[in-house]
């Protein structure tokens, strides 16, 4: 005999892999960008400009 609750209460494993593997692929995307908005925040800052030292003479002017 076959119980007629049974049959409905078949359960599947796919369903949990591709959710498994959505939120893994979420997780590596924000890691990654996490670590290019880092190295390019590192690029930027290494590459800009410096800010000219106030020149400051060494022989006040002679009145």
């Amino acid at each position: 005999m076959t119980d007629p609750n049974r049959a409905s209460a078949t359960t599947y494993r796919w369903p949990w892999f591709i959710l498994g593997a959505a939120i893994l692929s979420i997780l590596l995307a924000f890691l990654w960008m996490t670590r290019e908005v880092q190295r390019t925040k590192r690029i930027r800052d290494a590459s800009a400009p410096t800010r000219p030292a106030a020149v400051v003479p060494t022989n006040p002017p002679s009145q």
